[in-house]
């Protein structure tokens, strides 16, 4: 009797969750990263622009914008709570940046909620039908997304303000100085 090879299976196809609904998603657009950040970046550009009022700004953006929409693609297809997931190192002296070209705070944060929302539709797009049709999953997955959203951006809401605060006192130490000097 002729020894066959093992069968392998789809573990994909075997009772598929939200959360593996989610990383096939995210597996499935991992390949067209590059369209996924063009896409966000237009949508900056367009209703973020001072985030590229200057050249250093528009680079530091871009790089911004290609690390998040990666890690973010990266995360869901390995099943990684976004909890767990450290900001770039980058984003606070990035944050600190954007603030000394007199940048609000708030644009950073609604570049970050601008560029969730691209990358979260295209994310719910890959499900069906291609993934899957079944509705209760494509809810549960959603639910799950936006969930995670909406933590994330707690997240860099605590860290923009954090940032306000040191540039606002780094500023002030600036002022102080000069004052002192021109005694």
């Amino acid at each position: 009797m002729a020894h066959e090879p093992p069968v392998r299976r789809n573990v994909d196809s075997v009772e598929l969750t939200a959360d593996g609904l989610m990383s096939r998603a995210a597996r499935e657009l991992a390949p067209r990263a590059d369209e996924l950040i063009a896409d966000v970046t237009r949508r900056l550009r367009r209703e973020v622009p001072e985030l590229w009022s200057a050249p250093d700004l528009a680079r530091m953006t871009s790089e911004n914008i290609a690390e998040h929409v990666v890690g973010v693609l990266a995360g869901l297809e390995l099943g990684i709570e976004p909890s767990d997931i450290e900001p770039p190192p980058a984003d606070a002296d990035r944050a600190r940046r954007l603030a000394r070209h007199g940048t609000p705070v708030t644009a950073m944060l609604r570049a970050h909620r601008l560029g969730q929302g691209v990358v979260l539709d295209r994310l719910l797009a890959e499900m069906p039908p291609r993934l899957t049709n079944d509705a209760e999953l494509i809810s549960a997955a959603s639910r799950r997304l936006l969930a995670m959203t909406t933590g994330a951006l707690r997240c860099r809401a605590s860290l923009a303000a954090v940032i306000t605060v040191d540039v606002g006192f780094a500023c002030r130490r600036t002022e102080l100085r000069g004052a002192a000097g021109a005694w």
